[in-house]
């Protein structure tokens, strides 16, 4: 599994924002560090090198958001490292499952 390394910033600060509104009491909050880091142990997480970035920076076939662009472009590099893999986009965003399926990649939570 691969992600771009906003996966854990992005978590990391959806943990904390739960905690800071009320969401998370302590023990929930270990309970959540402790599944995400069980997740990113699984996960390769891919570094922005100056061409992810570059491609975030280009035109997509539909609207996406910056940090989408970012996931998308990570996908889009792994996708080119592995050809004869069908790489799938997950996501509880629609408009960036739309995103990956205008590229061409499997979004299967896209509805």
């Amino acid at each position: 599994m691969f992600s771009s390394e906003l996966l854990e910033i992005e978590c990391r600060r959806s943990i904390l924002r739960d905690r800071s509104i009320g969401l998370l009491d302590d023990r929930k909050l270990v309970a959540a560090y402790d599944k995400l880091s069980n997740i990113l142990a699984g996960t390769e997480l891919m570094v922005l090198v100056p061409s992810i970035k570059l491609r975030a920076m280009e035109a997509f076939p539909v609207h996406v958001k910056t940090l989408d662009a970012l996931h998308l472009a990570t996908a889009l590099a792994v996708a080119q490292h592995y050809p004869e893999e069908t790489l799938a986009v997950f996501s509880y965003d629609q408009g960036m499952n739309r995103a990956a399926k205008a590229l061409g990649l499997a979004a299967p939570w896209y509805s």
